[in-house]
C-alpha cells in the first residue's frame, strides 16, 4: 500500500514538473499540438459522418425489407412489335404471381395495380395515387397501421367497396378521412377500414427505390374478376401489375432467391426483359463495400493528420532538450537516473497530446454538430468516434516523444553543465 501512494506521488510530481515546464512557454506548447488538434478533430469527424452515412444506408434499406425482392414493369418500347411475339403480352401478369407463389424458398408474394391519378374525396376532391393491391401487401412489406384493419382475402372474393388510407390522404381529408367514413372514387363510395402509420420519412430514398409514397397512397383489394384465379389463360395474358414484392423464406439467400426468380420470370417472358428488380440486401451489401473502402480511406488520412501532429510534438520536444541542457546537467549531477529523464520529457509529451487530443474533441463535437445542423448530412457520433482519436492521439504523444526523451537521457552531466 505504501509502495502504491509513493509511485502516485511520484507520477504527480512529473505531471506538476511537466506542467510547470509547458506553461512557461504557452505560445509555443500550443502551437506544438495544433496538429493533433487538428487531427483528432479531423478523425472524429470523418467518422461520425461515415457512420452517420452507414446508419442512413442501413435504415433506408431496412425500410424495404432486406428478405424482400421488387420487382417491377419496366417500361414498354415504343415499337413492341420487335419485342412481342405471338400472344405474348408485355409487363407483369397474375400468372407471374402464381407460378412464384409455388416455389419452396417464398414465404409470400403480393402484387399491386396502379390506377392513374384520380380525384378522390367527398366534399373536396384530392388528387391521389390509387392503387390494388393483394392482402398480403401489409405483411410482405412490413408496413404499419395506425388504426383499423388492412385490406383481407374475402374483400376481393366478395368485392368489398373498402378502401385503407396513407396517413397523408387521411389529413388530407379532414374529418371526411376518419375510420368508417366513406369516400368518393369515381361513382363508387369505399368505406375507410384502416390508415397505415407516419412513415415519418424525411429522405425519399425508399420512396425511389419501391418506387411509392404510401403515405400518399389509397390502397384497394383486387377485383376477384381481376386476377383471374379461375382462368389461367387470362391471368397469363393480361399485364395487370405494375409492382411484385416477393418475401423469401428466412433461411434462404436472398441474393441466390433473386437469381433464381429473374431466372425463372426471363423464361416465363419469353426471353424478353420487360421487368425490372430492386434487391434491398444486395444494395446494403454493395453499400458496405463502398463503406469499407471510405473507412479505409478515412483511417488512410487521419493517420496522416496524427503523424503530421506527431512529428511536431517530436520537433518542440526536440527543441525544448536542446534549451533545457542546463537543466537535464543539474538533475544528473544531484542524483537523477537517465530513467528519471526519460519519464520527463516524456510526460511531458503525453500531457502535450492529451492537451491537444482533449481540445480536438471539443473542436470536433462542434463541427458534427454544424456539419448535421448546416448542411443536413447524416452524422453519428459513437464512442469509437470519440475514442478513437483521443487514444490515437495519446499513442503518438508516446511514440513520438520516446526519440526526444532518449536524447535527453544521453546526455552526460558533465557536457550539459558546459552549455552553462
Amino acid at each position: 500500500m505504501a509502495g502504491w501512494r509513493v509511485d502516485m506521488l511520484r507520477l504527480l510530481r512529473l505531471v506538476q514538473v511537466a506542467y510547470t515546464s509547458l506553461i512557461s512557454h504557452k505560445l509555443r506548447s500550443l502551437l506544438s499540438i495544433l496538429g493533433i488538434v487538428c487531427g483528432v478533430m479531423a478523425v472524429m469527424v470523418m467518422i461520425s459522418t461515415g457512420e452517420g452515412a452507414k446508419q442512413k444506408v442501413m435504415s433506408t434499406l431496412a425500410g424495404l425489407g432486406l428478405s424482400n425482392i421488387y420487382i417491377h414493369q419496366a417500361k414498354q418500347p415504343d415499337d413492341q412489335a420487335t419485342v412481342l411475339s405471338g400472344n405474348q403480352v408485355y409487363g407483369l401478369t397474375w400468372n407471374d404471381i402464381q407460378r412464384l407463389e409455388k416455389q419452396p424458398f417464398i414465404a409470400g408474394v403480393a402484387g399491386m395495380k396502379e390506377i392513374s391519378q384520380a380525384p378522390f374525396g367527398m366534399n373536396k376532391d384530392i388528387t391521389a395515387k390509387v392503387v390494388y393491391v393483394s392482402s398480403s401487401y401489409l405483411e410482405i412489406t412490413g408496413r404499419i397501421l395506425s388504426k383499423g384493419r388492412f385490406l383481407l382475402p374475402e374483400d376481393s372474393y366478395q368485392n368489398n367497396l373498402v378502401c385503407v388510407l396513407g396517413v397523408t390522404i387521411s389529413r388530407q381529408l379532414g374529418a371526411a378521412g376518419r375510420l368508417g367514413e366513406y369516400v368518393r372514387l369515381g361513382d363508387q363510395l369505399y368505406k375507410i377500414v384502416g390508415i397505415l402509420e407516419d412513415t415519418k420519412r424525411v429522405d425519399t430514398e425508399v420512396e425511389e427505390i419501391a418506387r411509392e409514397n404510401v403515405d400518399e397512397m389509397v390502397f384497394l383489394s383486387f377485383p376477384f374478376s381481376a386476377m383471374h384465379r379461375d382462368d389461367p389463360l387470362k391471368s397469363s395474358l393480361s399485364a395487370d401489375l405494375n409492382q411484385i414484392v416477393v418475401k423469401v423464406t428466412g433461411d434462404t439467400d436472398v441474393i441466390v432467391a433473386s437469381e433464381v426468380i429473374d431466372r425463372l420470370l426471363y423464361l416465363s417472358h419469353h426471353e424478353v426483359h420487360d421487368y425490372s428488380m430492386v434487391v434491398p440486401r444486395q444494395l446494403l451489401n454493395q453499400s458496405m463495400k463502398t463503406q469499407a473502402v471510405f473507412n479505409l480511406f478515412l483511417a488512410v488520412t487521419g493517420g496522416i493528420s496524427l503523424f503530421v501532429g506527431g512529428v511536431g510534438i517530436m520537433n518542440i520536444m526536440l527543441a525544448n532538450v536542446s534549451e533545457r541542457k542546463r537543466e537535464i546537467g543539474i538533475r544528473r549531477a544531484v542524483g537523477a537516473t537517465k530513467w528519471d529523464i526519460v519519464l520527463q520529457f516524456l510526460t511531458e509529451s503525453v500531457l502535450l497530446t492529451i492537451t491537444g487530443g482533449l481540445l480536438g474533441m471539443v473542436l470536433g463535437g462542434a463541427a458534427v454538430i454544424l456539419i448535421e445542423q448546416i448542411a443536413g448530412w447524416p452524422v453519428s457520433v459513437t464512442l469509437l468516434s470519440i475514442a478513437l482519436p483521443f487514444v490515437l492521439a495519446v499513442f503518438a504523444g508516446i511514440f513520438f516523444g520516446i526519440y526526444p526523451a532518449v536524447q535527453a537521457a544521453h546526455l552526460e552531466p558533465i557536457q550539459a553543465l558546459k552549455s552553462l
